[in-house]
């Protein structure tokens, strides 16, 4: 028999919330935990790329969409807003941390716009992004391991 482990997972989607559910190995269950407010279309969550309790999520919306990090201290109970920006372009819909340059990149999925979302000290984004330079009205850049 196997033991029964449980994770906790926090999901994002077509909505207003973060939603926080626990998955039971043992049975397949899966439970909703709680909500938490994230602005519009958190449909692409990841961790904070310099620390592991601040999650960052896209607000996927038209026609600028934007950035929101959380802080999550209890991951039964959710995550809370610490902080929300714009991005450059339309419907963020992939978000990457950038360990060494501390810094979110940010692809826009209507237009083909993207960014580098400077981070402050305090794991938040800053106020600037910065465009690159060398997004144009092209498909969506899609990320890729080589």
């Amino acid at each position: 028999m196997v033991a029964s482990k449980t994770f906790t997972l926090l999901v994002g989607a077509y909505g207003s919330v973060i939603t926080s559910i626990r998955f039971d190995t043992a049975s397949s269950k899966l439970s909703v935990l709680g909500t938490s407010p994230s602005g519009t279309n958190p449909s692409w969550i990841a961790t904070h790329p310099l620390n592991n309790s601040v999650i960052i999520s896209t607000n996927e919306a038209n026609p600028v969409g934007g950035l929101s990090t959380f802080l999550v201290t209890d991951r039964s109970k959710g995550a809370v807003a610490r902080s929300s920006q714009a991005t450059t372009g339309a419907d963020p819909a992939f978000i990457v941390g950038l360990t060494k340059a501390r810094q979110v990149a940010v692809m826009d999925y209507s237009g083909g716009s993207g960014a580098f979302i400077p981070l402050a000290e305090d794991c938040s984004h800053s106020t600037s992004p910065r465009p690159n330079a060398s997004s144009s009205t092209q498909p969506f850049p899609t990320p890729t391991r080589l």
